[in-house]
């Protein structure tokens, strides 16, 4: 396995996790590739969302990539404040540039490049879901350090796992601590933890859906006390008024921040629950419904 850190212009960097592919002397297959992009409220990355997820599809012919984009809190030096790194929209363009390099090397690392397909938890599901409705925004090509080919930006798909896809609303009965973590994710994302209206309508994601935003699937739960869920049902709108292929899945229990609910991932107070997994397969469905639909 090819395992390698590889630093964005654009900041942050690429993680990689590159299978042999060979399937007999001389041969290869090519794989579809999935970059991972973890969650954390854009303070922090949250480790069970990033390498625990690429082993888990790496397992289902994958070849992954966890995305660890700019995040407000620098866990080398912690002391260093809010907005002192590179702000919102610099995890989108990394997130282009992570797409544009699984691309570039799509040969070398036998991705198949018709399959390069994108997967954020959260916050992270923020910065995948904006980069599929805005892989052609000339406000945010012109930022690019490299040229733009074509759609080689487009994720050939999005996968969305409880994904923050707008500010939750203020009548949204979220826990303190989900409201103290809004306020320091906007510290780190704008610069004040009271952004203006226009500010907020900014980040929220389906303002910019058009009928060529990349495919969608999304899940997450009722009893998530972090993300309001009713943010996903209006994107999901969005994406289906737009006639954009998407699917969504809500479950009545999931909480927030478990993506897979296994030994990789639970900590030692938490307990299993079995049906929680169900996303993968019906993710897996997606995927090979989007893929038989493309030939």
């Amino acid at each position: 396995m090819l395992c390698e850190r590889i630093s964005l212009q654009t900041g942050g960097e690429l993680i990689t996790y590159v299978q042999d592919s060979e399937i007999g002397h001389g041969s290869y297959r090519e794989k579809p590739a999935l970059i991972i992009c973890p969650g954390g409220a854009y303070l922090i990355l949250a480790t069970r969302e990033g390498e625990p997820v690429a082993v888990e599809f790496m397992a289902h012919g994958f070849q992954c990539f966890v995305l660890r984009y700019t995040t407000g809190i620098d866990r080398v030096h912690p002391e260093r404040p809010f907005n002192d790194r590179t702000p919102y929209p610099a995890q989108v363009l990394q997130l282009m540039e992570a797409l544009h390099v699984v691309r570039m090397h799509a040969a070398a690392w036998h991705v198949d490049p018709k399959q390069v397909y994108t997967m954020g938890f959260s916050a992270g599901g923020h910065v995948c879901a904006t980069e599929g409705a805005r892989y052609a925004d000339p406000a945010l090509l012109r930022q690019l350090p490299f040229a733009v080919e074509g759609d080689e930006l487009k994720p050939t798909g999005v996968l969305l796992g409880y994904p923050m896809l707008r500010a939750n609303d203020e009548a949204w009965p979220a826990s303190q601590d989900a409201r103290d973590n809004t306020h320091a994710m906007y510290r780190a994302l704008l610069g004040t933890a009271h952004p203006t209206s226009d500010q907020v309508r900014a980040l929220e994601v389906r303002s910019y859906v058009t009928p060529d935003a990349a495919p969608t699937f999304i899940w997450g739960a009722v009893d998530d006390e972090v993300v309001d869920w009713h943010g996903a049902l209006a994107y999901v709108r969005a994406l289906a008024d737009a006639g954009v292929s998407c699917e969504y899945h809500l479950f009545s229990r999931g909480g927030h921040g478990q993506p897979l609910d296994n030994v990789l991932t639970l900590k030692d107070n938490e307990r299993r629950d079995g049906g929680l997994t169900l996303w993968i397969e019906l993710a897996l469905r997606w995927l090979a419904a989007l893929r038989e639909g493309a030939r």
